[in-house]
């Protein structure tokens, strides 16, 4: 799933390029929001448009899927690096197997999500590099049919889209949608 964030649809598209007959099947939102919005008078209109947009995606991928990636990219100095993100400790720990195997988990940081049905934070499992709480709705990622998979890959730059960053992420997913 490709351009739920607006500014990141360019990054999304390269990354299928990259890809190309190999990529699964890719769900390009081309209207989606903005990056969320932290503003007082924003914050309420940013996060119920984030909320609808995901429920719509939720609505159109149910059982018609095993995994959602949702792919984003942010940006770090140091570039080349990402966050993977799902409920699934399991499949976390499989992920970074794969990655491990394709020498990309030095690069990757594994991050179970979770929110306020789950109780408070607790030790980070095994094998995991952290905890994070979502305000994606719990719908989404934390029912399956799809498991529910978030890929913040980390640019080194501006927005403009580097080569280097959409192969960084296609060999990430590639990773993941590997057969077992």
């Amino acid at each position: 799933m490709i351009g739920v964030h607006r500014e990141e649809l360019a990054f999304g598209d390269a990354v299928a390029a990259v890809m190309g007959a190999s990529a699964p099947a890719v769900l390009r939102v081309p209207e989606g929001v903005p990056r969320a919005c932290s503003a007082p008078n924003r914050r309420f209109y940013s996060e119920t448009a984030h909320r609808e947009i995901y429920r719509q995606l939720h609505e159109e991928t149910r059982r018609r899927a095993d995994l959602l990636i949702d792919l984003h990219c942010g940006q770090d100095a140091s570039g080349g690096s990402a966050d993977l993100y799902c409920h699934d400790a399991s499949f976390l720990s499989a992920a970074g197997a794969r990655l491990a195997a394709r020498g990309l988990k030095e690069r990757v940081r594994l991050i179970k999500i979770g929110d306020e049905a789950d109780g408070p934070l607790k030790a980070c499992p095994p094998g995991l590099d952290g905890l994070a709480r979502t305000w994606i709705p719990r719908d989404l990622w934390a029912t399956a049919p799809p498991l529910y998979v978030g890929l913040e890959v980390y640019t080194a730059g501006d927005d403009a889209v580097r080569p280097e960053d959409a192969e960084f992420a296609s060999a990430v997913i590639a990773a993941l949608t590997a057969e077992a």
